[in-house]
């Protein structure tokens, strides 16, 4: 039979790990100790017995068995932190709090089961949380909660072994529900447009592409480099597919990361053609400042986009997590992957930070990769395996090291759209982590073209033509 711990024994243990709570979160200046309430009232406690000191062998092992406030963790938040505002966690092992800036924190525990993400779900609806959106993918659990000016994101992902909460202002954000996707089917065909990028030998990096929907607007990925030459081959492209060239409508600006030959040539856009487009919003999660730092990165455009957004009214930012569903018009998008996923605040390699979502249109599925990182490819393929499926795939880091073999084998597409120029083209012939695709047909590749596909795929229709001089 094993020892119950007395109380004076139990009272111990809690102050030696409210001594040893430096690991835990802190926000600069004063702190809430968050701890949950005790479960027993004052004279109710078990009583204690006495146990010989000496026992037969038995298959438990012979260990003092912890109370309930023993095995509780303590972590501590800022009082003005949004974790201040949710119920406290105790389901799982704690492991880490990062300020993750634009005033959201995220708390990261070690879960060997869903069954803490299940029961915590209980204690945000009893404290007056009201559930927004929510989506399982091959197991791996996610669902929004609002309350007040407050979103807590919900994630559970069970082969990484991780639930991770986010609360953050509601100003980064919520992804438009279906219900609210009210648009005219205008008649207009679905296109892919892939916007190549003036590439040359020196020069094999850039991406954008552009979906046209059903109602002429579109979804913009990326938008290459901060030139203006890259900017003016983008306009025209939309253009001369848009309804009406003087009014282009881009429903969506998704951003994959922070890398200029991805995000610059939005700024030009925003500049030079202003007066003829209307952007409802831009969707993107860059990580911090720290990890831009660590990465040597410029982060002056990680500060600007919110600026920029300011040349349109009523523009909408959206801070984008893994599990959430965009309905746009008549396109479906998924969040796969954003850095969050990650077992640290800091993104070394930049491409690591990359957003990785599918794009569902006409049935067509297209999984957009950006330049997924190497280590965050490994944990993509962890998550969902043969969910990856799609029609087509966009490759990352322009046919250059990154993603990997597996996360490329599991996509098993019928279409490879290849951001990045005939010459480094060349090079994919010889790419290990590219093998699985050398024998996909067929190959469009970017180069200083644009390439318009039709949606539903039809190769007989597909057009490209030069669009740089």
């Amino acid at each position: 039979m094993k020892k119950r711990l007395s109380r004076m024994t139990a009272i111990g243990l809690i102050l030696v790990l409210m001594a040893t709570a430096l690991s835990a979160c802190t926000v600069p200046g004063n702190t809430t100790t968050t701890q949950p309430p005790e479960t027993n009232a004052p004279g109710t406690e078990a009583p204690e017995t006495n146990e010989p000191t000496t026992e037969e062998p038995t298959t438990e092992a012979p260990t003092e068995e912890p109370t309930t406030e023993a095995e509780k963790v303590i972590y501590q938040v800022g009082e003005n932190s949004p974790l201040a505002a949710i119920p406290y966690y105790d389901y799982d092992t704690y492991k880490d709090c990062w300020d993750m800036e634009k005033g959201a924190e995220m708390l990261l525990f070690e879960a060997e089961n869903g069954d803490g993400y299940s029961q915590y779900l209980t204690d945000l609806t009893a404290a007056g949380f009201s559930l927004y959106a929510e989506n399982e993918i091959v197991g791996n659990l996610y669902s929004t909660w609002t309350k007040d000016d407050l979103i807590v994101t919900m994630m559970y992902m069970p082969n990484l072994g991780r639930v991770r909460i986010v609360a953050e202002p509601m100003s980064n954000g919520l992804a438009p529900l279906e219900s609210e996707n009210v648009y005219t089917d205008a008649g207009y065909e679905n296109l892919i447009l892939q916007i190549g990028c003036n590439y040359n030998e020196g020069q094999n990096n850039g991406m954008c592409y552009a979906y046209r929907l059903c109602d002429g607007s579109f979804i913009v990925v990326d938008m290459g480099h901060g030139t203006g030459v890259q900017a003016d081959v983008i306009f025209e492209t939309l253009a001369q597919f848009a309804p009406d060239p003087n009014n282009i409508v881009i429903a969506a600006f998704f951003v994959s990361h922070a890398h200029s030959d991805h995000f610059g040539g939005f700024y030009h856009l925003t500049h030079n053609y202003a007066e003829y487009i209307s952007l409802e919003k831009i969707i993107y999660n860059y990580h911090t400042k720290k990890s831009f730092e660590l990465t040597q990165t410029d982060s002056s455009v990680l500060y600007g986009l919110e600026t920029l957004a300011e040349y349109y009214d009523g523009v909408e930012l959206i801070e984008a997590h893994p599990g959430q569903e965009f309905f746009i018009r008549d396109a479906y998008i998924e969040m796969l992957y954003t850095w969050e996923q990650f077992d640290t605040d800091s993104i070394l390699y930049l491409n690591n930070s990359c957003i990785v979502f599918s794009i569902t249109i006409e049935d067509e599925k297209i999984m957009q990769l950006g330049d997924c990182g190497p280590l965050a490819a490994p944990l993509i393929v962890s998550m969902y395996g043969e969910y990856l499926d799609s029609d087509f795939i966009q490759v990352a880091h322009h046919g250059n090291t990154g993603s990997s073999r597996d996360l490329n084998q599991l996509i098993n597409p019928e279409i490879v759209l290849y951001p990045a120029s005939d010459f480094n083209y060349r090079k994919f012939l010889y790419s290990t982590y590219l093998a699985p695709l050398k024998d996909v047909q067929p190959v469009y590749v970017a180069d200083s073209r644009a390439t318009m596909i039709p949606l539903p795929f039809d190769e007989a229709r597909v057009e490209a033509w030069e669009i740089f001089d």
